[in-house]
């Protein structure tokens, strides 16, 4: 069953429409924060590699219409892309990885932070950034042909994948000094791969997130059908992210770290 399916249990018949539509409004918002940062990003990339200019507002709608047709295309396209990303992603962050060891100074990796962040703070950010798919992964899973498929791909992309992503994307940041990962593979002179790496990771964030939204207000509304609450929804987003909704990123990660952890405690 779905996440949506599976939170009746817990809620009850009428008490599950509220655990919906927060789970909904964490993602709605999410695909909106990361069709802002692509938009942003895009137009920097596209500036520099191709010279072309544009704004970053028509970079995030065109981003965000597309993420809304492969939603809206089904399972299958989310399984399409992320057999042709997984692939390329890991070759290009380990790429970058490597190219800061070899060209910068490697003990920039023994350095002190400045402290502006508390432990507090970073668990937050690290739990906040991922804790929407920890507790939507019923939706995905279920298409595992065994338990022991679906519990294998959830120990390896959160156990193993999820870590070494977050370790091979701070080694670069840590010697560049530079927080933004597009602009460290600029700097590498890997423009095309930075290009590559905005795209496919952020679509794949994003879809995933739509699919999810979609699921949710199908299971509250039966008369809404999946698609409708696909495209109404994303088309919506898709226009909030013209705004610089980025500015909320630090603290709506905070309240995700706070408020979706305790919903999937109490449905587990």
């Amino acid at each position: 069953m779905s996440t949506y399916l599976i939170l009746r249990f817990s809620f009850g018949t009428s008490g599950y429409r509220f655990a919906n539509y927060l789970i909904a409004m964490v993602m709605f918002f999410w695909f909106a924060i990361l069709c802002n940062l692509f938009g942003a990003a895009m137009q920097e990339v596209v500036s520099i590699v191709a010279d072309i200019s544009f704004s970053k507002q028509r970079a995030a709608i065109l981003g965000g219409l597309v993420m809304v047709g492969i939603t809206i295309y089904g399972f299958h396209a989310i399984e399409k892309m992320a057999l042709l990303m997984v692939p390329f992603l890991a070759a290009i962050l380990l790429y970058g990885a490597f190219r800061s060891l070899t060209l910068g100074d490697i003990e920039m990796l023994n350095s002190h932070g400045t402290g502006a962040m508390g432990i507090g703070g970073a668990m937050s950010v690290v739990i906040g950034a991922y804790s929407g798919g920890n507790v939507t992964l019923p939706d995905y899973v279920r298409y595992a042909r065994h338990q022991g498929r679906a519990l294998a791909a959830v120990y390896l992309a959160l156990g193993v994948s999820f870590p070494i992503v977050l370790t091979v994307t701070a080694i670069p940041s840590v010697i560049s000094g530079e927080e933004d990962l597009i602009k460290i593979m600029l700097t590498l002179g890997v423009g095309v791969s930075a290009l590559i790496v905005l795209i496919f990771s952020t679509m794949s964030s994003n879809v995933g997130m739509l699919y999810s939204v979609g699921l949710s207000v199908a299971a509250s509304h039966k008369k809404v059908k999946f698609w409708v609450s696909v495209a109404l929804l994303g088309v919506l987003a898709t226009l909030l992210s013209v705004f610089d909704v980025v500015t909320l990123f630090i603290p709506y990660i905070s309240v995700l770290g706070i408020s979706i952890p305790s919903l999937c405690g109490i449905y587990m």
